[in-house]
């Protein structure tokens, strides 16, 4: 059961990679956009309101990632402690 969970868990995390990584290229992609219509000299709104609320949702990425890493952090503090059996070989205890 645990390691379903741990499955699922990895699961959850690939897929938050991936749309963190798909909002960090579209955010690039809307900024490229934004530059060639600078050197046009036109503008536009809609997509300064998309690299707004992508620019608020990257840092949001940024917060909750610091959350992944402290949480990782304590994990890895903890010991594992095992058992040796009868025969020399290693038991999870």
């Amino acid at each position: 059961l645990s390691l379903r969970k741990e499955a699922l868990e990895d699961v959850a995390s690939k897929e938050r990679e991936l749309k963190r990584r798909l909002d960090e290229k579209r955010l690039e992609l809307l900024r490229m956009k934004q530059q060639e219509l600078a050197r046009q000299h036109r503008g536009d709104l809609q997509l300064e309101r998309q690299i707004l609320e992508l620019t608020a949702k990257m840092k949001s990425y940024e917060v909750s990632g610091k959350e992944d890493v402290s949480s990782v952090a304590a994990t890895r503090d903890l010991i594992q402690l095992r058992t040796k059996a009868t025969r020399g070989n290693r038991v999870r205890g």
